[in-house]
């Protein structure tokens, strides 16, 4: 292999840092040293009365250093190599437990070699360590030790073909806690794509992935994983506006969590001509666990028409049929509606309306129930139910997309019973951010056969003037669940929403409201919002965003809410080489379970001198949450080179 790509090498040719042949050239050397300092002082005050004061200081530093070069030519062979250590130490002090005094390190070194860079085969090689200390929430030190390995390589055949390899050995001690964490993966994978005419792309991927994790108190998860997936992509004209789409994916998973799944998703859409659309699509999901066995298959159709740029009406059905080995499950919708949208003199006039149709059967045995990551976006004035009803409180799990972080309820979420469901709410100031996307997992305890129709109007309308000055708005929607048969607890049988909207643009001014009168069977509501958002820059150096938030939110019959929110960011511009930035957040809750006050401050001063860049600031970070406070300071300073 060596010798036949070596072959295609371009002795001849002239490179900036060598004439073709030669020995070991340097194309790119750059770097950085860094130095910072931070002291952190804390206060925590705690519903029963304990008080606690922490102060840390902090000295640390940082040195990177990451070339290119390459072996007797660019295309024999390309080399990366990267060095990186972060020495530090660091005082804290406790009122109620011992002073200690820690020196922390972290190291990296990461090396890749590419041989016969864009020759017919190309081999690259890389591989990393990092090693580090950190705090973790001032709890624990943990020390982290990571080695990875990947090698790829590329046959640019008739067919090209990539096949990959990579290990990744991962091990986290608490060293305070003495809790234990360790992740050993190698993963093998090829991939060959392949385009046999302009009208068609095609991808097959194969994987198998060996997986081993420790988790605290010894528990283990082992898995194998083999996997297989294939998309295609064929196109009808030179627009590729007419085109068939296939995934097809098949996943099995032995081991610990025993798994099976296959999916197979399929979408044709043609434009026959302008302003007319179709578009077809047909899921088919199969799983599979030692529980439970799930069948579904999904299809939807939609007829659109576009006339000109200001009318667009469509037709649409969607069906769905669900076979699980606890229930069987079969829903049908049907929705027709139009898009208005019209110019007239200073504005824009705009209009809507859909009609819904709805019907679903459900036929299931009465046993625990498991749900595994619902998918739930929490925002802070809005109500987010779990789906299902009498939810088993100790075995709810809430994490994020990747199931690493497991948020803690009272410090991230907060599980308020509203009737047979469950409400889940974030707490500000935990690891949750504003309109963060959370899995659930539970079980609960069901059994119902039902069936219902159900129909239902969206109707929308809204109006522009004055070149943007005044935008008014209204939107209505509803659903009447009619023939509700076979439900044993209370569910949504009914809701009519109403929202009315006025929103002014002065120049860099915006300001407005909102009103949201919502009536339901469970979670009926009046929600008055005012907004109002200012972002300029004034004499070419003040930069200014601000944003304004209130809402006055009534749960009924009595349960009130109130959420106000400010967010300030300022920067000054001294000159091209100095600045100033300022950035000011603040919320006020009030209401049953979720009072709050937090704020937070940042400033911070960057300027350069010469090559010298230097970074001063201050941050504060104070929040009282249903009677407990915390009050977070730090001071710091960042002095560092770029080379």
């Amino acid at each position: 292999m060596t010798i036949l790509s070596a072959g295609n090498l371009y002795a001849q040719k002239k490179y900036k840092n060598g004439n073709g042949w030669g020995g070991f050239h340097v194309t790119s050397f750059r770097g950085n040293l860094f130095f910072w300092g931070d002291y952190r002082f804390q206060k925590n005050q705690l519903k029963t009365g304990f008080q606690e004061e922490q102060k840390s200081g902090a000295f640390s530093g940082e040195i990177n250093l990451y070339s290119k070069s390459y072996l007797l030519h660019p295309n024999f062979l390309l080399i990366d190599f990267d060095l990186g250590y972060a020495p530090g130490t660091q005082r804290d002090n406790f009122l109620v437990a011992p002073d200690r005094t820690d020196t922390r390190t972290a190291e990296k070194v990461l090396l890749g070699l590419t041989f016969f860079n864009n020759r017919p085969v190309t081999l690259s090689l890389s591989g990393n360590y990092n090693h580090s200390f950190v705090n973790r929430e001032l709890t624990s030190d943990v020390e982290t030790w990571q080695y990875n390995f990947i090698s790829n390589l590329y046959l640019r055949t008739f067919i090209p073909i990539s096949l990959s390899y990579s290990f990744n050995n991962w091990r986290q001690d608490e060293l305070q806690t003495l809790r234990d964490f360790a992740l050993l993966r190698n993963t093998f994978t090829a991939r060959i794509e392949k385009d046999f005419a302009e009208w068609n792309e095609n991808e097959f991927v194969a994987s198998y992935d060996d997986y081993y994790r420790q988790y605290e108190n010894d528990v283990i998860i082992a898995n194998q994983i083999a996997s297989a997936q294939l998309k295609n992509r064929f196109f009808f004209d030179e627009s590729k506006k007419n085109r068939f789409q296939s995934f097809i994916w098949y996943y099995d998973q032995q081991g610990s969590q025993i798994l099976n799944r296959l999916q197979i998703n399929e979408n044709l859409y043609l434009k026959p001509f302008d302003g007319l659309g179709f578009d077809a699509q047909y899921r088919y999901n199969k799983l599979s666990n030692p529980l439970t066995v799930s069948n579904q298959h999904y299809a939807f159709t939609e007829l659109s028409h576009q006339l000109y740029a200001s009318l667009r009406t469509f037709v649409n059905y969607e069906f769905t049929d669900f076979k699980q080995t606890f229930f069987n499950e079969r829903k049908n919708w049907f929705a027709a509606g139009f898009s208005y949208r019209k110019k007239i003199p200073t504005g824009t006039f705009r209009l809507g309306y859909t009609y819904r149709i709805r019907k679903e059967d459900k036929l299931s045995k009465a046993a625990t129930q498991t749900i595994i990551d619902e998918e739930k976006v929490l925002n802070d004035d809005e109500v987010v139910l779990l789906d299902n009803p009498f939810v088993n409180l100790e075995t709810v799990v809430v994490t994020d997309l990747t199931g690493t972080i497991v948020y803690q309820e009272g410090l991230d979420y907060l599980l308020i019973p509203r009737g047979e469901f469950l409400e889940i709410k974030r707490i500000p100031g935990g690891q949750i951010p504003q309109g963060g996307t959370v899995y659930v997992d539970y079980t609960f305890e069901f059994k119902a056969d039902y069936n219902f129709n159900a129909t239902g109007n969206n109707f929308n309308a809204g109006i522009t003037v004055f070149n943007n000055f005044l935008d008014l708005y209204f939107m209505y929607n509803n659903y009447n669940y009619d023939k509700l048969e076979g439900v044993g607890f209370n569910v949504l049988k009914v809701f009519n929403q109403r929202i009315y909207g006025a929103r002014i643009n002065i120049a860099f001014i915006s300001a407005g409201f909102e009103y949201d009168d919502y009536n339901s069977n469970i979670t009926p509501y009046r929600s008055l919002n005012y907004f109002l958002t200012v972002s300029e820059t004034f004499f070419n150096r003040l930069l200014v965003s601000v944003t304004g938030n209130y809402r006055d939110y009534l749960l009924l019959p009595v349960e009130k809410q109130i959420y106000k929110d400010a967010t300030g960011r300022f920067t000054y511009l001294f000159s091209p080489f100095s600045k100033l930035n300022l950035s000011v957040n603040t919320r006020i809750q009030r209401g049953s379970g979720i009072d709050l006050d937090l704020t937070a401050v940042r400033a911070e001063f960057e300027t350069r001198i010469r090559d010298i860049t230097l970074k001063f600031g201050y941050e504060n970070f104070n929040r009282l949450y249903i009677g407990e406070t915390v009050n977070y300071n730090n001071i710091y300073l960042r002095v560092g080179r770029y080379f």
